[in-house]
This record gives structure tokens, sequence and C-alpha cells, in this order.
């Protein structure tokens, strides 16, 4: 997916088991507990073979417990905790 605003395009991916990840493959930082999409919450089960992602070590994460998805065609928007929400078009 791909950020559909005016902002810089971001690039993610979710895998089988509900981790995010980042463009090259390494989980994203803050990450939730559980995805809720379309109403269905997901408890994400991270991958233990992954790598941790370096540019962690220089994130203050604030607890987030779940996040949004609603998903419509090749659109999806997300609400990070209640805080932000992002649209995302599918390339």
């Amino acid at each position: 997916m791909q950020v559909a605003t005016d902002q810089l395009p971001y690039s993610f991916s979710i895998s089988p088991d509900a981790t995010i990840l980042d463009s090259s493959g390494l989980p994203v930082c803050c990450g939730p507990e559980y995805l809720v999409m379309n109403g269905i919450a997901v408890k994400i089960e991270s991958l233990s073979h992954l790598p941790l992602n370096p540019a962690c070590a220089l994130v203050n994460c604030a607890p987030c417990e779940s996040w949004d998805l609603e998903q419509a065609g090749n659109e999806l928007i997300i609400d990070y905790c209640g805080h932000e929400r992002a649209k995302y078009r599918r390339e």
C-alpha cells in the first residue's frame, strides 16, 4: 500500500500473521498488538524469525493496542489509535 495524500509516499505490507512490514520487509516501529480489519479483531502473531528493525532504536513509542483498518476496493484507511487517520491506495 502507498499513502494517498499529498505527503511523501510511504509503502508497507501486512504479512499473513498480521505483522506490519516497512518497504524493506522489516517490522514497523511502534506497531499495535491488534489490527481491527472491517470490524474484526486480529491479534498480531509476530514472526520470531524476523530481524529487528534498527530504526526502532531511535523511536520512543507510545502504547497503542490496536489500529482500525477499513478496506474498500483498492483503498485502505488506517485509524492509528483513534488519533490520526491515513488513506492508502494499493499499487
